[in-house]
C-alpha cells in the first residue's frame, strides 16, 4: 500500500487490564442527569454534540457550588439550565479551559444557568474549573465530560456495532469515553483514535509506553490512563487531509494493516 503521509501505530499493549477512568455508578448518575433535559443522541450521526458534554459538566459544577454555599441542596440540571437559580448564581464566574469548541459550549451552558465565564490558560488553578482535558489534580470535571461523551456513545452503539471505530481526538477524552464504553458493552470493536500531525501525542505515547511530558491540555490524563491498553492503535493523519476521522478511516479500508480484518464495517466518529 502506498503510504500518502500517513502513520499507523500499533498498540502492543492492548487488551491489557487497567484501572477504572469512567466507573458504572457515575455513569449511571450521569445519564439519569442528561436524559432529564436533553434529546436522545442521533445514532446515524458521526459527530458527538459538545453541548451536551459541557451542559453536563456545567450543572454539575453549579450545583455542587450552590450546595457548597448552602443555597440550594440538590439543584436539578434541567432547573439550572432553564435559569431556575439565576440570581443564587449571579457574580459567579466559572473558567474554562480546554479545547474551543468546549469552551464554547460550556460558556453558552453557564450563561444560561445565570452565571459568567471566561477562557483561561489549562493548568491554572482557579475555585470553579471546567475543562474536558485532565492533568494531574485536575480530573474530576473533565470525568464528567467523558461520561456525558460515553452517553451519546453508548446510544450510537445501541443498534448497531461496527468492526472499527476511528475517533477523531485531540486531548483523547473522546476517544477513551468511546473505549470505556466499547468495553462495557462487551463489542467486538476495534478502536483506533486518529489525530494530526504536530499534535499526535497517542502515537508517540503508544509507541514509547509512557505518556510524554506536555504542557497541560495537550494530553488528557484520563485518556491517556484508558487508551494505553484499550486503543488498538493510532493514526497520524498529514496535514493536507480534511475531516480527520473520515480521512483516517478511508485511509485504513485501502489495505492490509496489522490486526485488521479487510472488508470490516467501519465508522468515523468526530
Amino acid at each position: 500500500m502506498t503510504d500518502p503521509g500517513f502513520r499507523f501505530q500499533p498498540n502492543p499493549r492492548h487488551g491489557v487490564p487497567g484501572i477504572v477512568v469512567l466507573p458504572e455508578s457515575g455513569f449511571r448518575r450521569a445519564s439519569a442527569a442528561i436524559a432529564s433535559w436533553a434529546a436522545p443522541a442521533d445514532a446515524a450521526a458521526s459527530t458527538i454534540d459538545p453541548w451536551i458534554a459541557a451542559a453536563h459538566a456545567v450543572t454539575r459544577l453549579l450545583a455542587a457550588e450552590l450546595a457548597r454555599r448552602g443555597e440550594v441542596l440538590a439543584a436539578a440540571p434541567a432547573g439550572l439550565l432553564a435559569g431556575a437559580h439565576a440570581r443564587a448564581l449571579a457574580g459567579v464566574t466559572v473558567a474554562l479551559a480546554g479545547s474551543e469548541a468546549f469552551r464554547t459550549a460550556a460558556a453558552e451552558a453557564v450563561r444560561r444557568c445565570g452565571a459568567t465565564s471566561r477562557t483561561v490558560p489549562a493548568g491554572e488553578d482557579h475555585p470553579l474549573l471546567l475543562a474536558d482535558t485532565a492533568w494531574t489534580g485536575f480530573t474530576e470535571p473533565p470525568r464528567d465530560v467523558m461520561q456525558a461523551q460515553r452517553w451519546q456513545v453508548a446510544q450510537c452503539l445501541a443498534d448497531d456495532v461496527p468492526d472499527l471505530l476511528v475517533v477523531a481526538d485531540g486531548a483523547g477524552g473522546l476517544a477513551a469515553a468511546a473505549a470505556v464504553q466499547i468495553r462495557a458493552q462487551r463489542l467486538p470493536t476495534r478502536l483506533v483514535v486518529a489525530q494530526p500531525a504536530g499534535r499526535a501525542w497517542l502515537a508517540d505515547a503508544l509507541a514509547a509506553g509512557t505518556l510524554p511530558d506536555l504542557p497541560p491540555g495537550e494530553a488528557s490524563l484520563l485518556a491517556w490512563q484508558e487508551l494505553e491498553r484499550s486503543a488498538f492503535a493510532a493514526v497520524v493523519v498529514p496535514p493536507a487531509s480534511d475531516s480527520l476521522a473520515p480521512a483516517a478511516a478511508r485511509w485504513l479500508e485501502t489495505g492490509a494493516l496489522p490486526g485488521l480484518q479487510p472488508g470490516g464495517r467501519t465508522w468515523a466518529l468526530g
